[in-house]
């Protein structure tokens, strides 16, 4: 190309500068194209790793009622205990029931139950730990029963009757003192009966059971090499 003036030069200048201009244009838009599809493949992977190495559980059900003698006017509380492995995704870990009123020594709760869990390995399988409360003859607010079980392992419809029992005093001075008091032995915290360590030392006593409905629902077990026996087999 022959430059005949410095308009001709700066005409071409000018072409140059458009060309590269598109060229750099061209460049960005190759660029965020590549990362943008980058993004969706490191995360689309990510997902499909972590939805494959973990397990769900779902609990739905009810505490429906409970069975005691001597006794009235009495609530629950609920709450669950699992191991380090174990996450809640939703639900209510813990709740408190309404106050029931016996009937022939059966007080009705139908109190909801709805959790979900995710876990890498069922070590520390969930466990659901009732407490019932109610108040004494001068008008105190003392434990009625502990109970607890297992989250049903397998996936269906269950029904639990979880025993229940109450601690006692290591002496009858002491347990008239409680009764006067009001202030009767009972666990700082109900989880500590899940666990099991130093329980060897605590008296209990029997008193009364509570009717636990479970729907359970899993997911991804399969695949992570887990497996259920037929419970009618």
């Amino acid at each position: 190309m022959m430059l005949s003036s410095s308009k001709d030069f700066e005409t071409l200048i000018s072409k140059c500068k458009e060309e590269r201009v598109v060229y750099s244009w061209y460049a960005a838009f190759y660029v965020c194209c590549y990362s943008y599809c980058g993004i969706w493949c490191v995360l689309f992977s990510f997902l499909k790793m972590s939805s494959s190495s973990v397990f769900l559980v779902s609990v739905f059900g009810q505490i429906e009622s409970g069975n005691f003698y001597g006794i009235n006017d009495i609530y629950c509380k609920y709450c669950f205990t699992f191991g380090p492995d174990w996450v809640v995704t939703s639900g209510i870990e813990e709740g408190v029931s309404q106050i029931a009123k016996g009937y022939q020594q059966k007080f009705a709760w139908n109190f909801p139950l709805e959790i979900t869990f995710k876990s890498t390995n069922p070590h520390g399988w969930p466990q659901l730990i009732v407490s019932v409360y109610g108040l004494d003859v001068f008008g105190n607010d003392v434990v009625r029963g502990y109970g607890l079980c297992h989250v049903p392992i397998s996936p269906g419809q269950h029904k639990k009757i979880l025993p229940m029992f109450v601690p006692e005093t290591s002496s009858l001075l002491q347990k008239l003192t409680c009764w006067l008091t009001g202030r009767r032995p009972e666990y700082i915290d109900s989880r500590v009966l899940a666990r099991g360590e130093g329980r060897q030392v605590t008296r209990v006593r029997s008193h009364g059971s509570v009717e636990v409905n479970f729907n359970v629902v899993v997911r991804n077990m399969s695949h992570m090499g887990y497996d259920f026996v037929n419970k009618t087999a």
